[in-house]
């Protein structure tokens, strides 16, 4: 699988909120570019690709009202809302990429598969097929032993459940494809569905799917219950168990 690494946002913030494939509708958001000497402040860097993946990364962050990135380093900074004078006043103005939600351009899709590369712990033999077309959900088709091997925007990648509910949706405002599943999404650049890698290729463990919650305190693992057939025994064979919802 993949390295596991997770980047991307917890909640879904594009939409109503209700899941519902058909009826979300996504919410106008985008950045353009300002110029200005109004002080914001820095509450972090992050590091990301491009511009698209600042974007990105300052949606995810709650608080976030604009950003600035840096190519030559490949960071992001992150900025806080403007303030008032006094001290609000910068002595040479600035150029940064501000939240709108209003006269927002819309982005064409191209294929999520663009540019994917199979990572350091697959081979290539182990690609299955793209994922579906926008909103039809199980993401990769009807086998729960496939999973959606995501390129995000800072090129980490992450794991995402092929479960039943899940889809990709693209974001025309963002100009980003982004996954979904149970109320958690995750933009990202390009992924692909495949098998795991069995056995594991050298100094590649298991990395946990980024789409499912981990277990939180207080909560027992019901092990009597079979684990859903995602994995093949021989790879990653307790990673996915049902939870009994029960507090200890």
């Amino acid at each position: 699988m993949s390295d596991g690494l997770l980047h991307g946002t917890g909640v879904y913030p594009r939409s109503g909120g209700n899941g519902d494939r058909t009826t979300t509708k996504i919410s106008e958001l985008c950045f353009k570019l300002v110029y200005s000497t109004v002080r914001r402040d820095s509450f972090g860097v992050v590091t990301t690709t491009s511009q698209q993946g600042c974007n990105v990364r300052c949606v995810d962050t709650p608080g976030c009202d604009a950003c600035m990135f840096y190519a030559d380093q490949s960071k992001c900074v992150l900025l806080g809302k403007p303030q008032s004078p006094p001290p609000g006043q910068c002595p040479i103005s600035y150029a940064c990429y501000e939240k709108a939600y209003s006269g927002c351009p819309m982005r064409s899709p191209f294929p999520a598969d663009r540019g994917y590369t199979p990572g350091p712990c697959s081979n290539p033999s182990d690609l299955a097929n793209p994922p579906r077309a926008a909103r039809v959900w199980q993401v990769c088709g009807g086998s729960r032993r496939l999973f959606l091997d995501a390129i995000l925007h800072d090129g980490t990648r992450v794991s995402l459940e092929n479960d039943e509910r899940s889809f990709i949706d693209w974001d025309p405002y963002i100009g980003s494809w982004f996954f979904t599943v149970h109320m958690t999404t995750i933009y990202f650049r390009s992924g692909y569905c495949i098998h795991p890698a069995v056995p594991a290729l050298s100094g590649c463990g298991c990395a946990p799917f980024a789409s499912i919650q981990q277990i939180p305190a207080g909560i027992t693992v019901d092990t009597s219950q079979p684990a859903p057939k995602i994995d093949d025994p021989y790879f990653c064979p307790s990673r996915a168990l049902r939870l009994n919802k029960s507090h200890t």
